[in-house]
């Protein structure tokens, strides 16, 4: 059996006899990268044949045993290396701080083939557009080696859904109050405006805002006059 290593740009193959077999094997192996012939290299003492190369990097990589009078010929592949899959997350608004989107997050990937070509295309984009806290995304890309990778996107927080507001008046107070049921209210403020008239009655306008986490916001606007 033949077993091959591969790194930057030295390939090697370790030849063994089979069990109940034994020895060590002599002659040489052939090496290919990204299927292309890279040249052959004898055996050694060890049962290991080693041969510089260009830089392999994540091509793939065989060798081929060519048997002696004791032991008959093999292949070996390296292990097949899953593609390289990168995630990228967007939405219309920017994340808060608090972790949350306030529309709908949109993912999409790029894939790098490694040991092999891909099975069909890279994933297409796919569109998380529910309210939730937690969701997420799982994607798995396959090459024709049979070299696999997973990538999972977590934690994708949506709330598009605008708090609500109260305003309550006790005099001249004005009281703000809001209620958001999934990412939680980040404020509640008002800003009022006195208008003195010439008959000294106060006209008080005013402006309540409720912000959500999410980044929603609810406006609500009144007036009144203060005797």
């Amino acid at each position: 059996t033949t077993t091959v290593q591969a790194s930057g740009t030295v390939v090697s193959a370790a030849v063994t006899p089979v069990p109940p077999g034994a020895g060590t094997p002599t002659g040489t192996v052939a090496f290919t990268v990204n299927g292309a012939a890279a040249g052959s290299a004898t055996v050694g003492a060890g049962g290991v044949a080693t041969m510089t190369v260009a830089d392999v990097g994540q091509h793939p990589v065989s060798a081929t045993y060519s048997g002696d009078g004791n032991f008959t010929t093999s292949i070996g592949r390296r292990a097949p290396v899953g593609p390289t899959v990168v995630p990228h997350v967007t939405s219309q608004f920017p994340k808060t701080r608090a972790g949350w989107h306030r529309s709908a997050v949109y993912v999409f990937f790029t894939c790098t083939p490694n040991t092999a070509p891909l099975v069909g295309s890279c994933p297409h984009p796919i569109t998380v557009s529910r309210n939730g806290f937690g969701q997420s995304v799982t994607v798995t890309v396959t090459a024709t080696d049979g070299g696999s990778t997973t990538v999972r996107v977590g934690g994708i927080n949506i709330d598009k859904v605008a708090p609500h507001l109260m305003v309550r008046r006790h005099g001249r107070k004005l009281s703000c109050t809001s209620v958001d049921g999934l990412s939680g209210i980040a404020s509640c403020v008002i800003h009022r405006h006195s208008h003195r008239h010439a008959n000294r009655r106060v006209t008080v306008t005013w402006t309540a805002v409720a912000r959500d986490r999410a980044g929603n916001t609810t406006a609500k606007r009144g007036r009144f006059r203060d005797r």
